[in-house]
């Protein structure tokens, strides 16, 4: 969409390549039984944002999309808007950072790091930027762009043409 509109489009995640090492690293120093602990605070916190349903085969990755497809559609979505808050993600990640600190470092941590660093270097040869990540990201990389001496802009929209 960024290269019909003539904008270059840039990835600017780390390689994947060194992601997973570093996960295989950290999964080998993390904690897996009190991970997927069912009575952990990281599953009780799962509950609470997806109701008593969240312990039950209502996971949607549990669902074989070929056999139910539109289940799985279903409970894809249902699961998806659930975690479109800024406030759940916060919850979740600072759970899952209690019991699985490597995972996180790894997962979101390093990544932040990679990504902000990456911005601020681009900004000098692109005066407007329009970043795509993840919503768990944004804290992170918010927090990195302001130790690199970014300030926070809020720019108002206008309404968009309806074509």
């Amino acid at each position: 969409a960024g290269q019909a509109q003539g904008a270059d489009v840039i990835l600017g995640d780390r390689d994947v390549q060194v992601t997973l090492r570093r996960l295989t690293e950290a999964l080998a120093v993390t904690d897996l039984d009190k991970l997927l602990n069912p009575d952990s605070e990281l599953e009780q916190s799962m509950k609470e944002l997806f109701g008593d349903a969240a312990a039950e085969p209502a996971n949607p990755l549990l669902i074989n999309p070929s056999e139910n497809p539109q289940q799985f559609k279903q409970e894809m979505t249902t699961y998806v808007e659930t975690l479109k808050s800024r406030d759940r993600i916060q919850k979740i990640m600072a759970q899952l950072k209690a019991v699985a600190p490597e995972l996180v470092q790894v997962m979101l941590t390093e990544r932040d790091a990679y990504m902000a660093t990456g911005l601020d270097v681009l900004s000098p040869e692109y005066p407007i930027i329009t970043a795509v990540f993840g919503m768990a990201h944004q804290d992170g990389i918010e927090q990195n762009l302001r130790r690199k001496g970014w300030q926070q802009v809020t720019i108002p929209c206008q309404k968009a043409a309806v074509l």
